[in-house]
């Protein structure tokens, strides 16, 4: 919130492709200084590099990636965002879009204590991620699998929202990796779907009242995934409770 502070807001109308990195923060660091604000915010369609996120925190600076900012616009802003203030109806949870969505609301409305910080790399960190949850290629993929690899998924993405890590040259974003494998298994189960076999339509139907719940219980199975390569985190023995989701 910037409300009753003087502050510089930078907007960056970037693709998806193209991070904002260090050098912009670094920037805008200066400036906030150099102008003798309270508060330095970058907003960007797109998201933020590692190095951006690591060199922003502890500072008076702000940093909203795409995601964030529809979900702000959602909350504060529906018919801006197109998109009902009330939740999506669940209906096409899994479609991609909708659980991004809902990810990013979640992610404003119950931020996290303080961001991850990872001893481990980028790489390090999505082997441990990916090392078991995702079957081979070729291995029978049944709706329950999906559903568990959603959630799961789901959860990695939430937890490692402006985490850092050890550096690692040339490293793929984790989001990035997270946000690929989510729609990989999102356009898997819109396939099953449309089969329209009765047993699959069952599942799906039986996931439609419960899917917010089994995002939450997963989040249990990232931290004990991640745990082993993190540096600071709350869960244990410090932790800190998740309200129930809305």
């Amino acid at each position: 919130p910037v409300l009753g502070h003087r502050a510089i807001i930078q907007c960056k109308r970037y693709a998806q492709s193209t991070a904002v990195g260090e050098p912009t923060v670094r920037e805008l660091y200066g400036l906030v200084h150099a102008h003798g604000v309270n508060k330095g915010v970058i907003i960007t369609t797109s998201r933020f590099t590692a190095g951006a996120l690591e060199f922003a925190q502890g500072k008076p600076l702000e940093l909203i990636a795409g995601p964030d900012l529809l979900a702000l616009f959602n909350q504060h802003m529906p018919e801006v965002a197109g998109v009902p203030k009330e939740e999506d109806d669940s209906s096409r949870f899994f479609e991609h879009a909708t659980f991004m969505n809902q990810l990013a609301e979640w992610r404003v409305r119950r931020p996290l204590p303080y961001s991850i910080r990872f001893i481990g790399t980028p790489n390090e960190v999505w082997g441990r991620l990916d090392n078991w949850a995702w079957p081979p290629e070729g291995r029978d993929r049944t709706v329950g699998q999906l559903l568990f690899f959603l959630y799961y998924f789901g959860a990695a993405h939430y937890l490692t929202a402006g985490a850092t890590y050890r550096p690692q040259e040339g490293a793929a974003p984790l989001e990035e990796r997270i946000v690929k494998r989510l729609a990989e298994i999102s356009k898997l189960l819109v396939e099953l779907e449309l089969d329209g076999e009765e047993r699959i339509l069952a599942v799906f139907e039986e996931s439609r009242q419960e899917w917010r719940s089994c995002l939450e219980a997963s989040m249990e199975f990232v931290q004990m995934d991640l745990q082993k390569v993190c540096s600071k985190f709350w869960w244990k023995p410090h932790s800190t409770t998740f309200g129930a989701w809305s």
